[in-house]
């Protein structure tokens, strides 16, 4: 909890964004057609994130894991609805800073100089992952976003510059169609 704190502290749109999922949390429920609710608030987002780190330890000794890697870019898309209302890399770089001093504060890992340096390793790898996935399908999203933009724009192009072929059809006066 006390990352997400830091998080919001020091990062005005991340507690916007938290504060809106809090009220809209409360007014969506799971159904029997989609039992998991899609919004989390700050609660569910600490135990998802410990579920993520419990989940990658018992794979620390392989080299990184596909399905870790596959968990950090589900979570780094599932997050790039959150880009149009003010979600920005840079969140991702703050979360990875708060999870790392709140680490390095804890006793039994500051006491092993090697611990210290295998949770930020692990720690950095798993944001660095999130954030890469998060940028890719933000980038995505906006060239479908421009694609189809730019079809609807040509669509009214062809649309409003089709010449009729007889006057009788054309919905605008003559002169405005010759002109």
């Amino acid at each position: 909890m006390i990352i997400f704190r830091s998080l919001t502290q020091s990062n005005n749109s991340a507690r916007e964004i938290f504060q809106k999922m809090s009220i809209v949390d409360g007014f969506s429920t799971a159904t029997s057609s989609y039992p998991h609710k899609t919004i989390c608030d700050i609660r569910e987002h600490v135990r998802l994130l410990i579920d993520l780190l419990d989940s990658c330890i018992p794979d620390v000794h392989t080299q990184p894991s596909i399905a870790l890697r596959q968990r950090c870019g589900d979570i780094g898309r599932s997050h790039c609805i959150l880009h149009s209302r003010g979600m920005t890399p840079i969140m991702w770089d703050e979360m990875c800073d708060a999870m790392a001093i709140s680490i390095t504060r804890a006793e039994c890992v500051r006491a092993k100089r090697d611990a210290v340096k295998a949770w930020i390793a692990l720690i950095s790898y798993i944001f660095d992952s999130i954030k890469t996935a998060y940028l890719v399908e933000v980038k995505k999203r906006n060239q479908l976003q421009k694609s189809l933009s730019s079809k609807q724009i040509t669509s009214n192009i062809n649309y409003c510059g089709r010449r009729p072929s007889s006057p009788a059809q054309s919905p605008l006066p003559l002169d405005d169609v010759i002109n």
